[in-house]
């Protein structure tokens, strides 16, 4: 794809750093959101955005396919938390929901 290679050179090499600060914040987020539960839903929704993000990076589907391999696992781990609502079991979105019952920006995050 000629505009992700573009992307890349135009805007992500040369402010490098922002960006791998970026990605590094972004799947720490995304992974103690799974990990405990909280705001779970949010969570799927950044899983599959880092997944992508990765897959065009690697070059889509034509290279690395041990990277496009665990890309897709963690985007179809990401949407299957959205569509369970996998916190809202075992989570800290549980404990938010019965706390607070009537937040509706909680209820479609958590």
């Amino acid at each position: 794809m000629p505009w992700v290679a573009t992307f890349l050179t135009g805007v992500v090499v040369p402010h490098a750093a922002l960006f791998a600060w970026l990605l590094t914040l972004g799947g720490l987020g995304v992974g103690v959101s799974l990990l405990f539960g909280l705001c779970s839903r949010l969570g799927g929704v950044g899983a599959i955005f880092l997944a992508v993000v990765n897959i065009l990076v690697a070059g889509g589907a034509t290279n690395a396919a041990d990277t496009i391999g665990h890309n897709y696992l963690l985007a179809l781990v990401g949407l299957v938390v959205i569509i369970s609502a996998a916190g809202r079991a075992y989570g800290l979105d549980r404990l938010l929901i019965a706390r607070f019952p009537d937040a509706r920006l909680l209820r479609l995050i958590a």
